[in-house]
């Protein structure tokens, strides 16, 4: 067993226990993608999900949309303790068929980030030059029907590319086309957004302001408070390997300051020619606590 995986645990309880007596007023932004058993790095199983909810469910998590989280920013109104707001970037059709049904047990419910140029397809994506196995997409009535449930509709581009190697008016297509399409078919404002790949720089936030977005979530790992920059929202990314325990205390109001040393601490003990780096456009997290997550 690695060092990781044999600190982990433990971490995890202290993380948890500190919660309990801890409250910074800020929640915490799950962040899944396909719930599915072909345990690729989008994929968290469908059992395991189920067990994840009823995890959260168990705390007494209360669940945010992003555009309640907006609102909360804007207005500096701290969150409840243990507050979640769920995630689901790309809008894999799972979620109708899975999480919407699991959510709705629980009433839950949570954002979903659309690729409006991808809705009705099947995905054909490599991970570091690996092919994934293809997973088929929402289609357009499944998203209006994942909206009248009480899911969010937020938007993920019209392409999936990396936005900060795009031209302005590319960029702009990619924000406003995306947000314009979403719009037409739910008849409400789409004011949620997430970065493609991860990927993001001034330019992109700002351009994503001017768009008309009032939050935009990366896959920056950590927690969110009313600090934070509405158009750069840290989230934990949840996979198949994060168990219901790990997941009580990513709801932890630790998990913020915890995740900076526990990274640091990894960083020193592998050394960093051991240690892997995150690039844009990565699928899987390489922080400690999102890679592994086992209790």
């Amino acid at each position: 067993m690695s060092l990781k995986r044999r600190l982990l645990p433990a971490i995890y309880r202290a993380i948890y226990l500190s919660g309990k007596v801890a409250h910074d007023g800020g929640i915490t932004i799950l962040s899944y993608h396909s719930l599915d058993d072909y345990n690729t790095p989008l994929s968290v199983s469908p059992r395991l999900f189920s067990t994840q909810m009823a995890a959260i469910a168990s705390e007494g998590c209360p669940t945010f949309t992003m555009g309640q989280v907006a609102q909360h920013l804007t207005a500096k109104v701290p969150f409840p303790p243990r507050a979640v707001a769920i995630t689901f970037d790309d809008g894999f059709a799972n979620l109708a068929t899975v999480g919407a049904p699991v959510m709705a047990r629980y009433g839950f419910t949570g954002t979903v980030y659309i690729i409006t140029g991808m809705v009705g397809r099947t995905t054909h994506w490599t991970d570091r030059g690996v092919a994934l196995p293809p997973v088929p997409l929402l289609s357009w009535r499944q998203i209006e029907e994942a909206q009248q449930s009480g899911i969010e509709i937020g938007a993920h581009s019209v392409t999936h590319g990396f936005l900060t190697q795009y031209t302005s008016s590319e960029l702009e297509h990619e924000l406003c086309h995306s947000k314009a399409q979403l719009e037409q078919l739910l008849g409400l404002p789409v004011s949620a957004f997430a970065y493609p790949q991860g990927d993001y720089n001034n330019s992109v936030v700002a351009a994503t302001r001017t768009a008309g977005y009032l939050t935009a979530a990366t896959v920056d790992q950590g927690r969110a408070h009313l600090r934070s920059h509405p158009l750069r929202l840290p989230r934990l990314l949840v996979s198949g390997n994060t168990s219901p325990a790990a997941l009580r205390a990513f709801t932890a109001p630790t998990i913020g300051p915890a995740y900076r040393l526990v990274n640091l601490a990894f960083r020193r003990l592998l050394g960093r020619k051991n240690w892997p780096r995150r690039s844009p456009g990565e699928v899987q997290s390489t922080d400690v606590l999102a890679e592994t997550g086992a209790l």
